[in-house]
């Protein structure tokens, strides 16, 4: 994240590195040369290279700072913060196996399990081992598509009846809504749970808090909510899978807590109905990607070596699943990739009539009544949240307002929000902005600028079908043609680097399971 630099000086950079908005705020671990970067962006410009270099070993010597293990030639280093954080929450995670929380009388989970007659096998056992199990923490590893929010809905009734007051909560006001509407949960982002427990809220032995993605949220985002519970005997149930998008910040709880405790776990995919994808997925799931791209790619249609060619073709498609009244999603890596896949959409919709009226400019783009937008930022005052779609029904130029027609109802963009430039159209979207949203056909734009997790979600969100369109890296950036050769085959070097790119993982862990010894001194007790 970008820093304004301080005036305050040395002392103070090298004060605050260690703390949780430090050099660890968004990984657990570290090497010299993240140091250097991180004083770079806070000290003042007059700081020279040699004093750089003098703070950056001064620091990595420092009591509040250990080394860990390191699978390279640099030593790899973390903080003593965030190890006795990761630390506490593990140790309180395997103590709290036996608590007797949330405990069900059998006859009730068995109403709740007989109401759903449809619930699976896999999905009723997840349901009595959350009501049976008591354990004071809970985790639950659901991949896309296996229906957790359906097994969640259950446990709520159960739980409820049973005299519980539950409540859901997720990093992003979609997701949490998502659980809200899904599985009957009330549920808000973990920033206002979090100033809920500052203002006193305990869960106590009487609440259950389910947090959904959990695989997206930070050690030190969850730490309150389980330092909480924990004091309090409360039951939370963490739900999530660490083969999705990975913690923007320092991470690796999830995966970490799935290998130590009796984890509850999903396996059926019930979203794909195409047998063949439903086995690609999985093989990518596990990072076999040979046996996956071939599935997901078709070489006469969605590889090319022309970069607009390429595009045009995803777009044609996506307009060839709209004209049969289908749903459609495109998804790219990144939101300029996504901008210039909408501006091709709207084309499209414009020819079909589909778009009417002056349009309103916000953030150098046109709307026009018709429109699919996206709101990029929560606003509950007005009853807008990041993630939300709706169409346009009018725009108030005067006023510069734009009238939305959401699924929750009608909502209004006022100019303060528009000039923020928080909405942009959401016929295409990032890869990140479509984790636990589902759709008829997915089609995922692909580069070198992918990884393991985010083609995974990208070729997920589909029912009916997903695919993926191969565009060169390289070209993109370099605005130049890959040529195929007579022995290379066209093609042949996109999804070779397509291909090396789902390779790599980008899940992140935490600092205690890349040490090698935790001392004594530092009061680390992380069981067995």
């Amino acid at each position: 994240m970008g820093r304004r630099p301080r005036t305050d000086g040395p002392c103070r950079a090298l004060a605050e590195l260690a703390g949780p908005e430090g050099v660890t705020e968004q990984q657990s671990t570290f090497d010299r040369r993240d140091v250097i970067r991180h004083l770079t962006g806070v000290l003042p410009g007059a700081v020279g290279a040699a004093q750089l270099e003098e703070l950056a070993d001064a620091f990595l010597a420092h009591s509040d700072v250990r080394e860990v293990r390191s699978d390279h030639a640099e030593p790899t280093f973390t903080t003593v913060e965030l190890l006795n954080t990761e630390a506490r929450l593990l140790a309180s995670a395997v103590r709290r196996t036996d608590d007797e929380c949330g405990l069900v009388e059998a006859d009730l989970v068995d109403r709740a399990l007989q109401e759903r007659p449809s619930m699976a096998d896999e999905q009723a056992a997840l349901v009595r081992q959350l009501c049976f199990g008591g354990a004071g923490l809970d985790v639950v590893v659901a991949p896309p598509g296996t229906g957790k929010t359906f097994s969640l809905d259950a446990a709520r009734q159960a739980w409820e009846q049973a005299g519980y007051r539950v409540l859901g909560c997720a990093l992003s006001a979609s997701a949490a809504a998502e659980l809200n509407d899904g599985a009957g949960i009330p549920s808000i982002t973990l920033t206002r749970v979090h100033d809920k427990l500052n203002r006193g809220l305990r869960i106590d032995a009487q609440h259950v808090l389910v947090v959904d993605e959990a695989g997206m949220a930070g050690t030190r985002q969850l730490a309150p909510i389980l330092d909480n519970a924990a004091e309090h005997g409360g039951k939370v149930v963490l739900v999530g899978d660490p083969k999705q998008l990975p913690e923007i910040h320092a991470g690796g709880l999830l995966a970490e807590l799935d290998r130590r405790l009796p984890t509850i776990r999903l396996a059926e995919n019930r979203r794909q109905q195409d047998p063949a994808e439903v086995e690609a997925l999985d093989h990518l799931r596990h990072g076999r990607v040979e046996h996956a791209l071939s599935t997901f790619v078709d070489h006469d249609r969605t590889v090319g070596t022309n970069s607009d060619a390429v595009r045009q073709a995803m777009v044609d498609d996506w307009w060839r699943h709209v004209g049969n009244d289908a749903d459609a999603l495109m998804m790219a890596p990144r939101w300029a990739d996504a901008d210039d896949l909408n501006r091709r959409a709207r084309h499209h919709l414009r020819g079909a009539g589909r778009l009417g009226g002056d349009p309103i400019i916000v953030g150098e783009r046109p709307y026009e009544v018709g429109d699919r937008v996206i709101c990029l930022r929560n606003d509950y005052h007005r009853g807008l949240r990041n993630g939300m779609v709706g169409t346009v029904t009018s725009i108030n130029h005067e006023h510069r307002h734009i009238a939305l027609e959401t699924d929750d109802g009608r909502r209004i963009l006022t100019t303060d929000y528009l000039d923020a430039g928080h909405i942009r159209h959401g016929y295409a979207i990032t890869v990140h902005k479509s984790q636990g949203s589902t759709c008829g056909h997915a089609l995922l734009l692909g580069s070198d600028e992918l990884y393991r997790e985010m083609g995974y979600v990208g070729l997920s969100r589909g029912r009916l079908s997903n695919r993926m369109y191969l565009v060169d890296g390289a070209e993109q950036r370099a605005d130049r043609e890959v040529h195929a050769t007579p022995s290379q085959p066209e093609g042949a070097d996109v999804v070779s680097g397509v291909r090396e790119a789902l390779t790599t993982s980008r899940a992140k862990e935490l600092a205690t399971s890349r040490a090698d010894q935790l001392d004594a001194d530092l009061g680390i007790d992380i069981g067995p």
